[in-house]
């Protein structure tokens, strides 16, 4: 999964480090595992990263419920820097966040 990752990581930060990204496409191997006009002679060749298809996403059970959780995620920390704002603390200063669930109101008892 790693070298998955890495791989497709210096695709795309090829066009931003060339110089770097070439040394450590051709020292990581990966020059080595793809065809001439593919990504062997360089990482220019190489294909681009695609967006994955139904079919990887089900593989690993990957689904919709992953994004949300990012998405609550980002609010969350959006959240805790405004509360900094607004309680005019500086931006590189840690404070310490403290999350609790909403108090619920007492069960009542049923009788059977």
């Amino acid at each position: 999964m790693i070298d998955f990752v890495l791989s497709h990581t210096l695709r795309l930060f090829h066009p931003f480090l060339p110089f770097i990204t070439e040394e450590l496409w051709h020292g990581m191997g990966y020059s080595a595992d793809m065809p001439e006009d593919q990504g062997g002679q360089s990482i220019m060749y190489a294909p681009w990263p695609n967006a994955f298809d139904a079919a990887f996403l089900s593989h690993y059970g990957l689904d919709d419920s992953y994004l949300a959780l990012t998405d609550k995620k980002y609010e969350l920390v959006t959240q805790g820097r405004n509360l900094k704002r607004e309680g005019n603390i500086q931006s590189g200063k840690r404070s310490n966040l403290f999350l609790s669930q909403p108090v619920k109101s007492q069960p009542t008892t049923q009788r059977f």
